[in-house]
């Protein structure tokens, strides 16, 4: 999430009047509706991974895992915006609120933003592996190596992101009576020029560059299974069911390789024009236009994966609608529903599921 309008302190705001109606706009109505719905939404996906499952369905699956953790680190993306957008102001302030905006916010949430696209990684280097060599897959898949991708998904970022500590520093000012964020000794030099870029390159377009080919290989591998199904298959109705799981799984791959490069890519080209420019916060209309496109695009991409996870896998929507169920029945307040959607044995069900 880039600068939320840090600099409007030090503008005459008559002669910018333009620029302070973009940001009222920004960051008081568009932006809290979408971070009060991506609050709800990742708490949702949370809440639905985390609850135990019935006995008669698989146990908690790789893919599940990797989920989970990945709605963690939105949900705490989310608590650091709800964090910046309530303080609303970067000048004034008690030492410990600048200490913690000047060297902790920022790499914190690069931190969690990073793990996200790290996990995404881990997640489809799971399932190329799965469906291309599953045999072997199924023999390897260790919990252990589960939970070391998950461990450095977060390791790796923290030591990227480790140097952004030094890029700003808390400053007294007397006019303000309080503390401000201001430049960090560090951040006019060649050498962090050079990595804000390499920076950039492993936080966004190593993983982009990376998710589009396994993509692309996963597709491949399920074009050669369909294609040695549809041989094996004795029946035509065989062949329409294997022919619609393997479209779902595109179709998925897709929309969430997509929805990557498109709340990522607007960030990236921003924050090297920030690097090119050596500006540590653009006061222009058109810059604040294109943060605000950024941060919205980036903040869509957080919120996403419910609406993709409820459309296109079924497993999800029963364990959510058996979520909503047990929460109605436990409160009491809606029998109604108890009686719309009664208890079933789930283990009837078929469908996709995360495997």
């Amino acid at each position: 999430m880039h600068a939320l309008c840090y600099c409007m302190a030090f503008l005459n705001l008559t002669e910018a009047k333009p620029l302070q109606q973009v940001c009222q706009v920004s960051y008081l109505y568009v932006l809290p509706v979408l971070l009060g719905v991506t609050v709800l939404t990742n708490a949702l996906n949370v809440a639905v991974l985390l609850r135990p499952r019935p006995t008669a369905r698989p146990r908690q699956t790789p893919a599940r895992t990797y989920l989970l953790w990945l709605g963690l680190s939105h949900c705490a993306i989310c608590g650091l915006v709800v964090l910046a957008l309530s303080l609303g102001r970067r000048w004034g302030l008690p030492y410990a609120w600048a200490f913690y905006l000047a060297h902790v916010e920022e790499p914190l949430y690069g931190m969690f933003n990073c793990s996200c696209a790290y996990i995404i990684v881990a997640l489809s280097l799971e399932r190329y592996r799965a469906v291309r060599q599953p045999h072997q897959y199924s023999a390897i898949e260790k919990p252990v190596r589960r939970v070391t991708k998950i461990v450095l998904a977060y390791v790796l970022p923290a030591v990227f992101y480790l140097p952004k500590c030094f890029t700003q520093a808390a400053e007294y000012n007397e006019q303000q009576h309080g503390w401000r964020v201001t430049q960090g000794i560090i951040f006019d030099t060649a050498a962090w020029r050079v990595w804000s870029v390499v920076l950039e390159l492993l936080h966004r377009v190593v993983p982009s560059v990376t998710l589009v080919v396994l993509n692309l290989l996963i597709l491949q591998a399920v074009r050669r299974v369909r294609a040695v199904r549809a041989a094996m298959c004795a029946s035509r109705k065989r062949r329409e069911s294997t022919r619609g799981w393997d479209n779902q799984i595109r179709y998925l791959l897709i929309v969430l390789t997509a929805a990557f490069l498109l709340s990522n890519v607007p960030a990236t080209v921003l924050q090297l024009l920030y690097t090119a420019k050596a500006a540590h916060c653009s006061t222009s209309l058109t810059s604040e236009l294109a943060r605000t496109v950024a941060n919205c695009l980036e903040m869509i991409g957080v919120c996403c994966d419910f609406f993709l996870y409820f459309v296109m896998n079924s497993e999800y929507r029963r364990d959510l609608q058996s979520l909503v169920v047990y929460v109605c029945g436990r409160c009491g307040c809606c029998g109604f529903l108890m009686r719309r959607f009664p208890a079933s044995d789930e283990s009837s069900h078929r469908g996709a599921t995360f495997s």
